[in-house]
């Protein structure tokens, strides 16, 4: 296990462990940040499938799903760069992760009928608009909300800058 995935695997964890659980039909918008997350590296482990899974769970059976907006903000700590060497994964990374976030959002489906959910992902690395971010994040909110769900027509918002942008101070 990585540094990263230990940090991935932390959050997971900590993230609602503290919160009654009684007390999650009471909320109304939430946001779990995966930050440094390594989805292949991270998923691939079973220990930390069964985390998602849990978290998956107790949203789906503790809170009032109708009432709630969820939004999921993933930095990935891998994805292909041209202009920086030491950024770019291993051959066929892009691939592996993008259907490991499918398989992630496969047991996601469970959150059906949400309010809303908006997924945020950022790639570091990623210094372009056309980077297939946003069609990702589409294709995993429409696959949780349904095939007609369109985030951004339900008030989802640019959560992330890329690092290239926080580098140079581009907004």
């Amino acid at each position: 296990m990585t540094d990263d995935t230990k940090i991935a695997r932390k959050d997971l964890v900590s993230g609602l462990r503290w919160f009654p659980e009684q007390a999650l039909k009471y909320l109304t918008s939430l946001i779990l940040d995966f930050t440094g997350f390594q989805a292949v590296a991270t998923f691939a482990e079973a220990h930390n499938k069964r985390i998602w899974e849990d978290i998956i769970t107790l949203l789906s059976t503790q809170a009032r799903l109708p009432a709630l907006n969820l939004e999921l903000h993933i930095k990935e700590f891998y994805f292909d760069d041209s202009f920086n060497q030491s950024f770019r994964a291993s051959p066929g990374y892009e691939q592996r992760m993008r259907a490991t976030y499918i398989e992630m959002f496969e047991v996601a489906k469970g959150l059906r009928g949400l309010k809303n959910l908006f997924v945020h992902l950022d790639w570091s690395s990623s210094t372009g608009e056309d980077d297939g971010r946003q069609e990702l994040e589409g294709l995993l909110e429409r696959m949780v909300m349904g095939e007609h769900y369109d985030a951004w027509e339900y008030g989802k918002t640019t959560r992330f800058r890329n690092s290239y942008e926080a580098m140079y101070g581009y907004d």
